[in-house]
């Protein structure tokens, strides 16, 4: 199977055979509750608020610099982010990347790519 970063400028494609491949998906979604006392003590949570949520994924990507260099590009640019994988997620932005590179992976790295889920509205 392959896994792609899609953005308006570029993509990225892990296919395992070519140029890497993805090992890890993560989602996190979180809440927060408003807290207020009342009389005797008690607290009364009266409000929900949906934080954005987050993902990552790591793996490895194999077969030189271009994956590696579009991946920073995106991230520097602040390039609105479609992955296609196991998980299907739109409006995502590269809020952390990280390569760490080996002698055993000497035309490439492995990765860990954080993302925040953006809302937009329009007027």
């Amino acid at each position: 199977m392959a896994y792609q970063l899609k953005g308006r400028k570029s993509v990225v494609r892990f296919d395992p055979l070519k140029s890497g491949l993805v090992e890890k998906e993560s989602e996190s979604y979180r809440s927060s509750v408003t807290s207020n006392p009342i009389e005797k003590g008690a607290n009364i949570n009266d409000h929900v608020s949906s934080a954005s949520g987050s993902f990552s994924i790591s793996g490895v990507i194999i077969g030189g610099e271009k994956a590696i260099q579009a991946l920073v590009a995106m991230q520097e640019s602040g390039e609105v982010i479609t992955y296609l994988g196991v998980s299907r997620i739109s409006n995502l932005v590269i809020t952390s990347l990280k390569f760490d590179r080996s002698y055993k992976n000497k035309k490439g790295a492995s990765f860990a790519i954080s993302f925040s889920k953006i809302k937009t509205a329009s007027p």
